[in-house]
């Protein structure tokens, strides 16, 4: 099957409905390269901020449930002593 012309999709593009049919040349546009990996560049610093707040977040996290153990650690031994107050004067 041969490669239609510009013309030839125009005419099957306007038959079909479209209000218009054009081409553009393959050419890259600098500018908007640049600005493509400015783009990226940015997306590159945003998801390493993200990766950075999401460790600290779970570093915070294991020092708040290590805090939580130590706590009712701290609160057992806290009732185990009052206990022993308790049994000392009972005895």
């Amino acid at each position: 099957m041969p490669i239609p012309t510009i013309d030839e999709l125009r005419a099957l593009g306007l038959a079909a409905g479209l209000c218009a049919v054009g081409a553009a040349s393959a050419e890259p546009f600098d500018d908007v390269r640049s600005e493509l990996e400015g783009a990226r560049s940015e997306l590159k610093r945003t998801r390493s901020e993200l990766e950075r707040a999401r460790s600290e977040r779970a570093a915070f996290e294991a020092q708040t449930r290590a805090l939580a153990v130590e706590r009712q650690g701290f609160e057992a031994e806290r009732r185990a002593a009052k206990d022993d107050k308790m049994r000392v004067r009972e005895g």
